[in-house]
């Protein structure tokens, strides 16, 4: 299992912790990126937004058999603060056994998607500050969530 854990992460574009496969661990890390920063997309003719976002995300997820347990992360703008997304732009890919919790989201909550999806659980997570949100995507059963 690669593990990525105890790190502060300050970051002025793109993704903070990025990490796919199968089995690894993300845990205790503290992330913030640079607000009013212009984050071009990859064509770097437009600001990022929507699906372009370009992975201005704190942290992203590809693949299964995770664990996202303690973190305190924040992003700028409507892109969720943890971002497990195990489709890609071929179509749906499985997202089984990933875990999601005692994080804290500071911005726009949890996203977790992927099919077929089973074993995913997203739990004691806390949001600080406006509007957080957990969409679920993935049959992760929920429990203990505050503000979001």
């Amino acid at each position: 299992m690669i593990v990525i854990r105890d790190n502060y992460v300050f970051n002025t574009g793109r993704m903070c912790i990025g990490l796919g496969g199968d089995g690894t661990m993300c845990a205790n890390n503290i992330t913030r990126i640079k607000k009013d920063v212009w984050r071009p997309t990859v064509t770097g003719e437009n600001a990022t937004h929507g699906s372009s976002t370009n992975d201005n995300r704190a942290i992203e997820m590809r693949g299964w058999r995770w664990v996202v347990d303690g973190n305190d992360v924040s992003t700028p703008g409507k892109i969720a603060d943890i971002y497990v997304n195990a489709n890609r732009n071929s179509g749906p890919q499985p997202c089984r056994n990933v875990t999601i919790a005692d994080n804290t989201t500071r911005s726009d909550g949890i996203l977790i998607q992927g099919s077929p999806a089973s074993k995913n659980v997203i739990r004691d997570n806390r949001h600080v500050g406006g509007k957080g949100r957990i969409t679920n995507n993935a049959k992760a059963k929920l429990s203990g969530n505050k503000g979001c």
